[in-house]
């Protein structure tokens, strides 16, 4: 046992009092006493008492005086329970209440009120000493695993907010490259065009630089050639997106196959490729639409083939064209630049994509990734 559990022990009854706390005190593991119990005998010594210290437990009798000398009052140890649920000293103590005057109602809205286990007097203190230790431990067990959990809950918001700066910051380089490379040619020349072309390139400098830190920060654990779980990341990229596909009534569909082979790959630029087609596929569907993801292994040629296919309105060929170098959107208010994005960074693992698509009758764009191990 590493800590000596501190007991606050909330009773008017000196004998009891004093005769529990020395038998609780009495109580030794490896050398070292088990519990450490700070007695208070009203209402008012127990508030006094939580000001001084933080509690690991407490046993609380329902019926004891608010303030010195006074009467007893049924309602006091109600009213200090519902206290002690939110004071920092006692929050995440293991609270045991005592009582001779018990009735199962009573039993079951105390313990709903937060109270742990509920023991009519006279009491064991064999039994009572087992029972505490053990709520105080399982009352450490979940906090613990509420910590776990925040933690966990902290970290897939931080992913969320990186994950989506970092498309931010692909679109300021795919809408940058597109005024450098199209509109500048058309409205200026001479050194005019020449110093907006070198600040262009500056911004889109800039911009990829700013990404590149973005997709470090969200990917710390897998900034190295690794095994890539395909599925995994495809359910990831459909979390992020959730409550958006919800609230437009979307019918999203995961591939039915989770146990695609692994392949060796960089897993954060495959999340980077894969997620802005999710998405685009998400803003071209109408309310109510469907996307369908699906995957398929070639096991001798070790590529996975993931395919996004929606119900949108879907392009033609001269509009594919456009999509692919960056300057067509179906979404409109963008020059769309998702497709360039996926496409230029599937090209730096050796991926590829393409897209069957006609007017009318949807999208489905289809992604081919080698296994790396025998290509570099």
């Amino acid at each position: 046992m590493a800590d000596t559990f501190k007991i606050l022990l909330v009773d008017d009854e000196g004998f009891f009092r004093e005769t529990l706390a020395s038998y609780l005190e009495g109580e030794i593991e490896d050398d070292k006493p088990i519990f450490n119990v700070v007695s208070a005998e009203n209402f008012e010594s127990a508030i006094s008492k939580m000001k001084e210290n933080i509690f690991d437990g407490v046993i609380l009798d329902l019926r004891f005086p608010e303030h010195k000398d006074k009467e007893a009052k049924p309602e006091a140890g109600a009213k200090l329970l519902e206290i002690m649920n939110v004071n920092p000293a006692t929050s995440d103590a293991a609270i045991i209440i005592l009582t001779a005057y018990a009735t199962v109602d009573r039993a079951v809205n105390l313990t709903r009120r937060g109270a742990y286990e509920f023991i009519q007097k006279p009491v064991d203190p064999e039994y009572l000493a087992r029972i505490l230790r053990l709520a105080i431990e399982r009352s450490k067990l979940q906090k613990r695993v509420d910590e776990l959990t925040i933690d966990s809950i902290k970290t897939g918001v931080v992913d969320a907010i990186l994950h989506n700066i970092n498309n931010d910051l692909n679109k300021i380089v795919g809408e940058a490259e597109y005024v450098r490379d199209k509109l500048l040619v058309k409205i200026l020349d001479g050194d005019w065009k020449d110093e907006l072309h070198k600040y262009m390139d500056h911004i889109i400098n800039m911009a990829m630089h700013a990404s590149g830190s973005a997709v470090s920060k969200m990917f710390q654990k897998e900034m190295v050639r690794d095994k890539v779980d395909i599925y995994k990341i495809l359910k990831r990229c459909v979390e992020y997106l959730k409550k958006d596909y919800h609230v437009k009534g979307i019918t999203l569909l995961m591939p039915e196959d989770e146990d695609i082979p692994l392949i060796e790959s960089y897993p954060e630029t495959v999340m980077q490729a894969l997620y802005p087609l999710i998405e685009n596929a998400y803003e071209a569907v109408p309310a109510n639409g469907t996307i369908r993801l699906s995957t398929n292994y070639d096991i001798q040629e070790k590529i996975v083939e993931i395919q996004i296919s929606d119900n949108g309105p879907g392009m033609n060929q001269d509009q594919i064209k456009l999509a692919l170098t960056g300057g067509y959107s179906t979404k409109g208010g963008c020059h769309g630049f998702g497709l360039k994005i996926s496409s230029r960074l599937l090209e730096e693992i050796f991926g590829s994509l393409k897209i069957n698509s006609e007017p009318g009758k949807g999208t489905t764009i289809t992604v081919a990734l080698p296994s790396l191990e025998d290509i570099i």
